[in-house]
């Protein structure tokens, strides 16, 4: 702008002396003049877009102080401690009413407005310097030329000053690029004092400044860092051991319920370890076959049974009948004393535990084969538990990381939306 300024005036300077004189007007100043112009216009359009945004922030920022008690007492400690003071006691005198609190929540009140209604004014200037941007028709006609940079020079004057004050800039009458260039001044010469105003505008309505703002959370963080750090220096060895502890609990957790249980997964699925078991099928069948001779040989002694008796009497063990040696029994247990001395009754009775052992064997061996067609599924649900509490914990910090940056995102472009607006 201050290189527009001194064309202009340089241009001025040389034109003075036919200030008067529209028959000395040139294409050639109209050109200058249409530069000029456009290059204040895209100035001054480029300031009004670039003051829009921190108004947007500043009057976010009043928003999320506004109507939270808590954070309007801490915005009048940090900022306002000594002027709250004084307004306190003054208001004390006047009206013996003390409001502390009520004084900070008018004041962001004020503050918001004050900034809602400027940033509407800037939108409305920027709007219309939008609409009513500088066009220049192909045709060589002076006066066409001369309407529009008169027009154009008015549009500066709305970004200039406020839109109730303008309206005498579109009074403009002379049709001379000497006029027109020297009311194209007037608003480059004012262009500072507009950058001087906005800058007063944010310093007394904007955000507390960054030192006003931390120097609360800074003196907390120097005092509360240098007994942390004193506490640090008195606990050193059980802080060292707490934090070992920490991480052993932690590998353990990883190690211990998901890392090893998680490996027991994979053997049940490839097939290893199946020697593992309730019983072997070894066993039972050597059991089995104990009782048959058991059965057999106590037939033969007894009741002289053929040899396709005796298969007849095998098949019937190797299905869990042993009712001859339980006729027998019962027969024995009749004279027991006598039996168990001269008789057949201990030998009965050993049949029967070998029985009751085949029994057991074959009850095992069902439950061991309910164990193996379930074994994945135990795996699975002894890794079920810690899995799911590590998938939550993971979740849980993933979600905070998103809010922390959806808050950050919405922090940042909640002025930009309202600027848009």
């Amino acid at each position: 702008m201050e290189d527009i300024s001194t064309y202009l005036t340089w241009y001025a300077s040389l034109k003075k002396d036919i200030e008067n004189d529209e028959t000395d007007d040139t294409t050639l100043d109209w050109l200058f003049v249409t530069k000029c112009t456009l290059a204040a216009y895209g100035h001054i359009l480029s300031s009004i877009l670039q003051s829009t945004l921190p108004l947007s922030e500043s009057l976010a920022y009043w928003d999320s102080i506004y109507g939270n008690s808590w954070y309007e007492a801490y915005y009048g400690i940090q900022s306002k401690l000594k002027k709250q003071i004084s307004l306190i006691h003054v208001f004390r005198k006047l009206y013996n009413v003390p409001l502390p609190l009520a004084l900070i929540h008018d004041e962001i009140q004020q503050k918001r407005t004050t900034l809602r209604s400027f940033r509407t004014q800037q939108a409305t200037t920027l709007g219309l310097l939008i609409k009513q941007a500088p066009r220049f028709d192909s045709a060589d006609n002076d006066s066409g030329i001369s309407k529009q940079q008169q027009q154009s020079v008015s549009i500066d004057h709305v970004a200039r000053d406020t839109i109730e004050e303008s309206s005498k800039a579109f009074t403009l009458t002379s049709t001379s690029p000497f006029h027109v260039a020297h009311n194209l001044k007037k608003v480059v010469d004012q262009q500072p004092l507009s950058q001087n105003y906005l800058h007063e505008w944010k310093k007394e309505y904007g955000p507390s400044s960054t030192l006003t703002r931390y120097w609360i959370p800074g003196l907390i963080v120097l005092f509360g860092g240098k007994m942390a750090i004193s506490y640090v220096f008195e606990r050193k060895e059980d802080i060292v051991a707490w934090t070992n502890d920490g991480i052993q609990t932690v590998r353990g957790f990883f190690v211990n319920w998901l890392w090893e249980p998680m490996l027991r997964v994979l053997d049940t699925i490839r097939f290893k370890d199946q020697r593992i078991g309730l019983s072997s099928k070894e066993g039972l069948k050597s059991d089995l076959q104990s009782l048959e001779r058991m059965v057999v040989e106590f037939a033969r002694a007894h009741y002289h049974l053929s040899d396709a008796e005796i298969t007849t009497l095998a098949s019937q063990v190797r299905d869990g009948d042993i009712s001859r040696v339980l006729i027998a029994y019962e027969n024995e247990i009749k004279n027991p004393l006598r039996n168990a001395i001269r008789g057949d009754l201990i030998q009965s009775l050993l049949i029967q535990v070998q029985k009751t052992k085949v029994d057991v064997d074959m009850a095992m061996q069902a439950l061991d084969k309910l164990l193996k067609s379930n074994e994945l599924n135990f795996a699975f649900l002894a890794v079920a538990p810690s899995m799911l509490l590590t998938w939550a914990s993971v979740s849980w910090l993933k979600n905070i990381y998103q809010r922390r940056d959806g808050n950050r995102i919405r922090q940042y472009g909640q002025p930009l939306k309202n600027t848009l607006r």
